[in-house]
């Protein structure tokens, strides 16, 4: 049997002795995200360089920011009013983000302090909820339960009167803002949920896939 004593060389003082036959484990580095084209599963050490087959959107429009629990995420490229980002993100197939727990919102927050570092006039984002119905009474476009709230301190607080619109910004916390051009005027996050089915989606094809989702 293999018995090698160990020193502690850093001031922690942990010494100790090593009992039986050593075993070693190679780094394989590689993609561990199992949604992912090039998932790697003999990697134990991510590169951060997992690839996905992700729904095409408007480029012009859109950048590809990530995937998430079966969801994908892009960030829109310019700055607009809530209610045109909404309809900027339906049109694109999907809606503006939805959060349903504190992981997810972490998420969503790097991808808005990706986009705040390539612009100095971004510093926020806009989401998929309202309470333009009944002041106070939040909820996300899609219906989905408003089980999960992140507002900052004092918020929502309708300080400026008709602001029922949600806001992600860089810190994680929400705010709940305005429907204009300014000031409250932002990037979107794009959501467009998984479970999509690749073919050929026009009807005149011979190979037409009246299943399919993403042609």
């Amino acid at each position: 049997n293999f018995n090698q004593d160990v020193n502690d060389q850093t001031s922690n003082g942990n010494d100790g002795t090593i009992y039986g036959d050593p075993v070693w484990i190679e780094n394989v580095y590689g993609c561990t995200d199992p949604f992912a084209e090039n998932y790697n599963p003999d990697a134990n050490f991510d590169d951060e360089n997992c690839e996905y087959d992700y729904p095409p959107v408007d480029e012009d429009l859109f950048t590809f920011s990530g995937y998430y629990e079966g969801s994908f995420y892009y960030a829109s490229n310019e700055n607009k009013s809530w209610y045109d980002n909404k309809i900027l993100c339906e049109n694109q197939g999907g809606h503006l983000v939805t959060i349903s727990d504190a992981e997810e919102n972490r998420n969503v927050q790097e991808i808005v302090q990706e986009a705040v570092y390539g612009s100095d006039q971004i510093f926020a984002a806009h989401m998929g909820c309202s309470d333009e119905e009944s002041e106070g009474n939040w909820y996300w476009i899609t219906g989905e339960g408003f089980s999960y709230s992140n507002w900052g301190e004092g918020e929502p607080s309708n300080s400026w009167g008709g602001e029922h619109f949600g806001q992600l910004n860089t810190n994680g916390f929400w705010n709940d803002c305005r429907n204009n051009d300014s000031p409250d005027a932002y990037i979107a996050i794009l959501e467009i949920e998984g479970n999509f089915i690749y073919g050929c989606t026009d009807p005149l094809a011979e190979n037409y896939n009246p299943d399919a989702t993403i042609d």
